[in-house]
């Protein structure tokens, strides 16, 4: 059972995952505004803008998420870690391989995107 202690610490460590996450949010956001406002400020057809645009956009978004899953999969083995239960430890297994295979899956689907 967790203490109050630990359950401050890991309601303390919460938010300061979503503060990340925010913070991570806030610079997606205000980098497609000025790469939008550029482009679409060019002299460039719109054929063209709107594909520089879908293209950034899909980078970007691919980047924000493997950034947030990061964020996220230390937040459940900070959680893990403060259970003390003899069921937490294949849990924690679990979670260590399905972060290798989470981030390899984000890592292959931008380079499947940089192919084409």
């Amino acid at each position: 059972m967790l203490t109050q202690q630990a359950l401050i610490e890991l309601v303390g460590d919460q938010f300061s995952c979503m503060l990340a996450q925010w913070r991570r949010h806030t610079v997606f956001l205000r980098s497609q505004y000025f790469f939008n406002g550029r482009v679409l400020n060019s002299p460039a057809p719109w054929s063209d803008k709107i594909e520089r645009m879908s293209q950034r956009a899909g980078a970007d978004t691919l980047a924000l998420v493997y950034d947030c899953s990061e964020l996220h999969l230390d937040l459940c083995a900070q959680t893990l870690a403060e259970i003390a239960e003899p069921w937490s430890e294949p849990w924690h297994c679990a979670l260590e391989s399905s972060r290798g295979a989470c981030l390899e899956g984000l890592v292959h689907i931008g380079r499947d995107c940089l192919a084409r």
